[in-house]
Formats: structure tokens, C-alpha cells, sequence
């Protein structure tokens, strides 16, 4: 009989018969023969503006209705469409106000229903900013928090038909999402004010009351951005939600000196200091700004660390795909030896991934020190 592996393997008919959306997340870490290239390319690309850089595929078949319902994102992502076509309707965020309660981040998403009759209100704040049909080779980018909504209904016109193009299984949407983690690592002002404030024990506005109103509740590094923080102006809210100063993080190779390194630091912090004295009054409630120094550099050590050992999977990836090479026949079947069954993405991956989650806790455990809980 085969192997557990290959009766666990997903194949193209299986894919063919699929009714919705395959999504194979993580791609960039799983799939080495290009796919990790291309990962740590669009990592080294960014120059150490994000600290983590994910790669998913997503396979749809021709004439379906909705691929993907409407939602946010904490990344920003670009999309690059590589076979068939694929329709794309981007919105505006909707207003925060009217949404308090739903973090604008997840709309959407953990039960939280987004309906495009919504985003269409007239006082939703939200409107209809592209509607796009990609083609293999079209790039689309959208921002973290801009709903949006795909499809691969009647995605031919005549054109296409009279070029070739059918609404069959050879023209099913591929495309890669290429996740920039930002937010998913926290490098952005409200997770630094969430947890400096945390750290060295002043009160938080924005964080819910005893009874559980108003605000975040958890005691995390990603509390999610419900409640006060929404009731904020524009300016504060975009302030807040905005990624760090890319000069934090150094590239693969490159070591900027401690010079350059402080002046970053310390930049971040007086940008830091600023804003949390705009957001909270009570000037007792501010930090100092050697405490944001204390802060941002925190942020940036644990950021540089998520950085590198994002890289470090994709080179891994990289070198596995090599050594493959050199041996001859190689398939993931019953013939495996123990060694080349260890370097299976399944688990390979997942080490990396656990040193990462090892760097939440890490950020977590340090705010919560001056905090009283732990």
C-alpha cells in the first residue's frame, strides 16, 4: 500500500473538485523550489521595513460566485496573479466610529460577519475603490484593514474566449498573496504604547474597565484594536495603526552601527512620547522619554529577531531544495531514509515557527513585569 504520505497528498484532481478557495498558507516556506526564493527576495526587497514576510497561495476554480467573502487583513499584501483571472473589489475602511466595537484589522473574520450591503451604506464611511479583474502577471496591492471581496464569476469576455481562454479546469485562478507582517509582529505604534504602558505600570485609557468596557481586555501582545481606540480622531487612530520607522530592523549582511542604530531608536521614541501624550490627557499617565528609548529598543530586539529567523526558514527551504537535487530520485514515499524524512517541510517548518511564537511570549512577558501580572 502507499505510504502515509502519499495517500495524504493533495492532487490536482483533488483541487479540480474543490467548491471554494485551496489555500496553501505558508507556501513560501513549504513549496522550495521557488516559492522560498521569492519569499526571502520580497524579505531583503522591503530593506528591513517589516520584520516577517509570508507567502500564500490561494487556487480557485473558473465561475465561482465568492472566492473570498469580504474582510480585512492585519498584513498588507501584494498580490500577484500567475494563472487564469480573477476578480478583486477593494474598499475604503469603514468608519471606526460606527464599528467600535469590531477591530478593523479582523472585519470579517472570528465571526464577525462583513457584508458588502454594509460597506455600501451610505453611512458606512466605506466605498467601493476598485473593482479589477487580474490576469497572469497583473500586481494588485492592498493595505492592511481595506475590506475586500474576490470572485471568479464571468471573469471571460469575448475577447478573452476568442484568444483561447475558457472557464475551465486549465484556467482556474492561481495567484500568491504576499503577506507583509507589520502588524502581525506588532511593529506598530499602538502595540509599543499598549505594551510601554503596561511595562512600567501606568493606566491605559484604552484598555477596558473592570466590568470589561470600553476597550482591549487581554493581557497579549496583539489585543485587538475594539472600542476606545476606534472613538479617537482620524489623525490619532492612523497614527496608532501606522507601522514603525523601517530603520529599526537591519537587512540580512548589513550592520547600520551603533550610532546609526540610536539615532533610529531614538527618533521612534520621541515619535512615540508625542503620540502618547496626545492620547492620553492625564499627563501622570505618560511615558518619559528615556522609557520610550527602553521601549522602542525592546521592539526592535525582539523585531530583528523575528527578521532573521524568517530568513533563516527560507534559506533553510532554499539549501533543502539543493540537496534534494543532488540525490537521485528523491520522493516523499515509503523509500525515505529517517534523515529525509526529518527534512520534510512538516517538520521543518514548524521548529521556525515555534522560535517565533518564542518572541511573542517574549515581548508579552516583558511588559507584563512592571504590570503585576504576570
Amino acid at each position: 500500500g502507499r505510504s502515509a504520505f502519499a495517500a495524504a497528498r493533495v492532487t490536482s484532481h483533488d483541487m479540480d473538485r474543490a467548491k471554494g478557495t485551496v489555500i496553501f498558507n505558508s507556501a513560501g516556506a513549504h513549496i522550495s523550489s521557488h516559492l522560498a526564493a521569492v519569499s526571502l527576495a520580497a524579505l531583503d526587497g522591503l530593506n528591513g521595513l517589516c520584520p516577517g514576510v509570508c507567502v500564500n497561495l490561494y487556487l480557485t476554480n473558473a465561475g465561482v460566485e465568492v472566492s473570498a467573502p469580504p474582510h480585512t487583513d492585519m498584513q498588507d499584501v501584494v498580490i500577484v496573479q500567475t494563472q487564469g483571472r480573477k476578480r478583486w473589489r477593494v474598499y475604503s475602511p469603514p468608519d471606526n466610529v460606527a464599528m467600535s466595537g469590531a477591530d478593523p484589522f479582523v472585519l470579517g473574520k472570528n465571526g464577525n460577519d462583513l457584508l458588502v450591503e454594509t460597506l455600501t451604506l451610505e453611512d458606512s464611511g466605506s466605498e467601493l475603490l476598485l473593482e479589477v479583474t487580474l490576469c497572469p502577471g497583473d500586481v494588485l496591492f492592498v493595505p492592511a484593514r481595506f475590506p475586500h471581496t474576490t470572485d471568479t464569476l464571468e471573469c471571460y469576455d469575448a475577447a478573452a474566449a476568442a484568444a483561447g481562454e475558457e472557464e475551465d479546469g486549465q484556467d482556474s485562478s492561481i495567484h500568491l498573496t504576499v503577506g507583509l507582517d507589520t502588524h502581525v509582529w506588532s511593529m506598530n505604534f499602538v502595540s509599543m504604547r499598549r505594551l510601554g504602558l503596561r511595562k512600567f505600570g501606568k493606566a491605559d485609557i484604552l484598555r477596558a474597565n473592570a466590568a470589561g468596557v470600553g476597550g482591549y481586555d487581554d493581557d497579549g501582545v496583539d489585543g485587538s484594536c475594539i472600542g476606545a481606540i476606534n472613538l479617537l480622531s482620524l489623525e490619532l487612530r492612523e497614527h496608532l495603526f501606522s507601522s514603525v520607522d523601517g530603520c529599526l530592523l537591519s537587512p540580512r549582511g548589513e550592520d547600520p552601527g551603533p550610532l546609526e542604530r540610536q539615532h533610529s531608536v531614538r527618533k521612534v521614541a520621541a515619535d512615540l512620547e508625542l503620540l502618547i501624550a496626545k492620547v492620553d490627557g492625564d499627563s501622570s499617565t505618560w511615558l518619559s522619554f528615556d522609557q520610550c528609548v527602553e521601549v522602542v529598543e525592546q521592539f526592535r530586539a525582539v523585531g530583528q529577531k523575528v527578521f532573521n529567523v524568517h530568513a533563516a526558514m527560507y534559506v533553510a527551504a532554499m539549501e533543502e531544495e539543493s540537496e534534494r537535487m543532488r540525490e537521485p530520485d528523491w520522493d516523499a514515499d515509503e523509500n525515505m531514509t529517517k534523515d529525509q524524512s526529518e527534512r520534510l517541510s512538516i517538520f521543518r517548518v514548524p521548529i521556525f515557527f515555534e522560535q517565533l511564537d518564542g518572541f511573542r511570549e517574549e515581548l508579552r512577558a516583558w511588559s507584563m513585569e512592571g504590570s503585576g501580572r504576570q
